[in-house]
């Protein structure tokens, strides 16, 4: 067993080497097409160098070769479907084979239909029990900081959210079940944290004593509570 055990330690960071490959990889590719970019910008073909993510490589290529090519009207076109959903603030999460969506919700107790300023949604990671903390509300990981025992308020995270997770007393998502990137993580480090609270983004307010409960898949928005400071965990 130690042997085997020795060989799975020794081989191990394999496994991410073809991630960090790739990575690499990207960045090159990125690199080379802003410097394409700004030549296609210094002739007045693009507005910003930015823009050149919203071509495709052979829009790109061709454009290289015949400066004829209308750069800004591909991009218009390229973009046009996003530009036709922009409007649509909360997509379905669940959409069957023939486009109904489907809008599943939790059996509500007696108990909670009489607990004001209760949130409900899924169990996702238990953590080490129930937490307060006041709410930190974030659209994107860097629009401000999260501190130490703030609760995390998302309408979903993703890889670029990791970092985050260091500081949070508990997570609360609108999307995303078991296997979605935030539970996953949030099992690993411990935190409690409940996904599919619909708005909870617009519901939960910064600075919103919170008391989140990640085995019952509920958080309680305690509104009446005056100090500002208090973080703790039970």
């Amino acid at each position: 067993f130690v042997h085997h055990a020795s060989v799975m330690q020794g081989v191990l960071g394999y496994r991410e080497h073809p991630k960090y490959m790739l990575v690499v990889v990207t960045d090159a590719c990125r690199r080379h097409a802003l410097q394409v970019a700004k030549g296609f910008v210094a002739k007045g073909r693009l507005e910003n160098e930015d823009q050149i993510f919203s071509l495709t490589m052979d829009q790109i290529s061709n454009a290289q070769k015949d400066e004829a090519i209308d750069l800004l009207s591909l991009v218009r076109a390229n973009l046009k479907p996003v530009e036709d959903v922009r409007h649509v603030k909360n997509w379905p999460v669940l959409i069957d084979s023939r486009g109904k969506i489907i809008r599943g919700k939790r059996e509500i107790t007696e108990d909670e239909k009489n607990k004001e300023g209760l949130l409900i949604g899924d169990p996702i990671s238990p953590g080490a029990g129930v937490v307060r903390g006041r709410a930190k509300v974030l659209m994107d990981p860097y629009e401000k900081p999260l501190e130490a025992g703030e609760i995390l308020v998302a309408r979903f995270t993703e890889p670029s959210w990791t970092p985050l997770f260091i500081n949070a007393g508990g997570v609360i998502m609108e999307i995303g079940g078991p296997m979605q990137h935030g539970a996953i993580i949030a099992r690993e480090y411990g935190i409690p944290c409940v996904s599919g609270i619909d708005n909870a983004t617009k519901l939960v307010k910064d600075g919103d004593l919170l008391e989140l409960d990640g085995s019952a898949g509920t958080v309680q928005i305690i509104r009446d509570d005056c100090d500002k400071n208090i973080v703790s965990s039970g």
